[in-house]
C-alpha cells in the first residue's frame, strides 16, 4: 500500500523519544542489461529512501567494497548495489542502468557508485535489491514502509496505539518491525 509522507510526517511529529524514522518506497522494477548483443532482463526490487540519512544511521551495516567518491556528478540518480549482483550482471561502478518502472511506463537511467559486501541490507541475495534516493521519484511524496525507532522501548506500545489511530484503516500495517516472540520461537 502507498502511503502518503505528508501524513506519516503529521503522524510521527507527535509521538515522543522518537530516535529515528527511516522511510522507504519499494517498487519491482526491470533491470536491463547488455551482454554483448544479447539484452536480459531481471526483476529487481528497488528500495527508495533518503540516503545520506541512511548511510549516516546504518553505516555499521553496510561494508563498502568499491564506489565513486562524493565529488562524482551525474545526470542520473544514483544506485547503490551488493558486489555480488553486480559481478553476476557484468556491472561496475559509474556503469549506467535502465530500470523499468511501472510508476513511469517507462525505462528511467540510474548510474551505480557505490557497491557493497553481500552483508546486512544486501545479505539476501534472493532478492536483488537496489539502493536509490527517493528524490529519483520525484519528490511525489509515496511511501511504502516507514519504521520508526523510539530512544526507548517501553515507548513502543504507546507509539504503536497513537499510529493505528491515525491510521485506523486496516490497508496500513501498524505493529512492531521485528517480532520477538517469533525469533524466540524460531530459535528455541
Amino acid at each position: 500500500d502507498i502511503l502518503s509522507e505528508y501524513e506519516v510526517d503529521d503522524a510521527i511529529r507527535n509521538l515522543k523519544n522518537v530516535e529515528s524514522v527511516d522511510k522507504y518506497l519499494e517498487l519491482y522494477a526491470l533491470l536491463k542489461t547488455t551482454k554483448g548483443s544479447e539484452v536480459q532482463e531481471k526483476v529487481v526490487l528497488i528500495e527508495a529512501t533518503d540516503l545520506m540519512h541512511y548511510y549516516n544511521y546504518h553505516s555499521h551495516s553496510l561494508f563498502y567494497q568499491e564506489g565513486i567518491g562524493p565529488e562524482f556528478v551525474s545526470a542520473f540518480p544514483q544506485v547503490w548495489l551488493s558486489y555480488d549482483f553486480a559481478k553476476q550482471n557484468g556491472l561496475s561502478v559509474g556503469d549506467e542502468i535502465e530500470l523499468y518502472i511501472s510508476l513511469y511506463d517507462s525505462y528511467q537511467k540510474f548510474v551505480v557508485t557505490y557497491l557493497f559486501q553481500s552483508q546486512g541490507v544486501f545479505a539476501n541475495t534472493a532478492v536483488n535489491n537496489i539502493m536509490t534516493d527517493l528524490s529519483a521519484f520525484g519528490d511525489r511524496g509515496l511511501l511504502t514502509n516507514v519504521y520508526v525507532k523510539m530512544y526507548d522501548n517501553e515507548d513502543v506500545p504507546d507509539a504503536i496505539s497513537a499510529l493505528r489511530d491515525c491510521f485506523p484503516d486496516d490497508t496500513v500495517n501498524v505493529d512492531y518491525a521485528i517480532d520477538y516472540e517469533h525469533i524466540e520461537s524460531v530459535v528455541s
